[in-house]
């Protein structure tokens, strides 16, 4: 039977197979003597929806949403969702992040106006149906984005797939644009590229080389980066990553920036973000920082 001074069991939603949730998940059975409510679609249950967050004070982190399997028809996606949202909406749970503000904070277009307001450094940045705005605006070459799923389709043709990729104007056409809308954005030259991450008000870094490196370093294989360092943000850098995490009303968040010139510059963040493929002795202290807080050792960041 649970001890009186004990912490109820936190609530973890996502994919059990992911590494994040498991060392996590690992933690807290450590500290403590419960096993985690884990809300995942690989286990084989059931959700007693008038027993789930019960106990009071109970906490909850989502990694992942939605609770769906990749081989889901759309009917099916749709049920898994409604599921996954029904579960994180909860209100007898306390959220790192609560649901709402986790896909506020996932919109890109959402992100760069908030930070703009907060004073934070972007790249110019347009939505638009014409090319010649975009070179007009950001320059050519520059760099495309995709809103929601990466691809634009091309009437009559085949679509074309796209992330976060550094084109030419001779290389998308209008037609493209005013079908799929997309962000184009200025082109950097990154120095290096720094991964951000915030648990409540506390702050960690961690530095790769840009050096050779394509614009999105997640095209480069590990064989052909150097490894993720730890890096010691500047004060000016740690106040506007928790800053912008503060606006944005998220617990935790995994923050995308660029050194270019010696000049940081925001370029997204993401409320369900990795952080385990930094340096151990700085990505085992953000999973500690989230146990905690799912242990009531650490106060609510909002």
């Amino acid at each position: 039977m649970q001890g009186a001074q004990s912490p109820p069991a936190p609530v973890l939603v996502g994919d059990d197979r992911d590494p994040h949730l498991q060392a996590v998940a690992q933690l807290v059975r450590e500290k403590t003597r419960y096993e985690p409510q884990l809300l995942a679609t690989s286990h084989r249950q059931s959700w007693r929806v008038t027993d789930l967050g019960a106990s009071p004070g109970i906490r909850g982190f989502i990694r992942g949403l939605p609770l769906q399997a990749t081989t889901a028809s759309e009917a099916e996606g749709s049920a898994w969702r409604d599921l996954s949202e029904g579960l994180a909406y909860d209100r007898r749970i306390s959220w790192l992040t609560p649901l709402d503000r986790l896909r506020r904070a996932d919109n890109k277009l959402f992100q760069y106006q908030v930070a703009t307001e907060a004073n934070v450094t972007v790249p110019r940045t347009i939505v638009a149906r014409r090319v010649s705005d975009i070179t007009n605006y950001v320059g050519d070459p520059f760099v495309l984005k995709p809103l929601g799923a990466g691809v634009v389709h091309r009437t009559g043709e085949t679509p074309k797939v796209f992330y976060t990729t550094p084109v030419s104007s001779s290389e998308i056409r209008d037609d493209e644009l005013e079908t799929t809308p997309a962000i184009a954005q200025q082109l950097l030259t990154a120095q290096r590229h720094l991964r951000v991450v915030t648990v409540g008000q506390r702050c960690w870094a961690f530095s790769l080389d840009a050096d050779g490196l394509p614009t999105d370093w997640r095209e480069a294989t590990p064989r052909e980066r150097s490894p993720w360092e730890t890096h010691v943000p500047t004060a000016e850098l740690a106040e506007k990553a928790l800053d912008l995490a503060r606006r944005f009303g998220v617990g935790f968040s995994s923050q995308d920036w660029i050194v270019q010139a010696n000049r940081c510059w925001f370029i997204d963040l993401n409320p369900c973000g990795a952080w385990l493929f930094g340096p151990a002795e700085s990505s085992s202290q953000v999973t500690a920082a989230i146990a905690d807080w799912l242990m009531r050792r650490s106060q609510p960041s909002s």
